[in-house]
């Protein structure tokens, strides 16, 4: 797939994104050149042309759409009670090691 192909698939997409506002004009800013090089070259590498195309038409759907619009908040919500599974994780690790870092403490005196 040539680049002048992706650029132009990039730029169908953020057509899209952009008319279902789910990135403000100021999140677009701020992607970089280099953030959309290594999109192109993670594309070029596993997607071909058809399955690339077929993403876009998927997306320009009803269905597609819908999905766009739910994923940042789904997303929101799992790293919400992603965080809140290993904050207990670490601190269940961290009672069982500090008695043991206490007793190498004293050994140290």
């Amino acid at each position: 797939m040539c680049s002048s192909a992706i650029s132009l698939v990039l730029k169908r997409l953020y057509l899209i994104y952009k008319e279902l506002t789910i990135f403000d004009d100021e999140y677009i800013e701020t992607i970089n050149e280099a953030q959309i090089q290594a999109y192109v070259s993670a594309v070029k590498k596993y997607f071909t042309q058809e399955e690339v195309d077929a993403q876009i038409d998927f997306y320009e759907s009803d269905l597609g759409a819908s999905i766009i619009e739910k994923q940042p908040i789904m997303m929101q919500e799992y790293a919400k009670d992603v965080r809140a599974i290993m904050t207990q994780n670490v601190s269940a690790e961290l009672k069982k090691a500090l008695p043991i870092m206490i007793e190498e403490l004293k050994a140290l005196k």
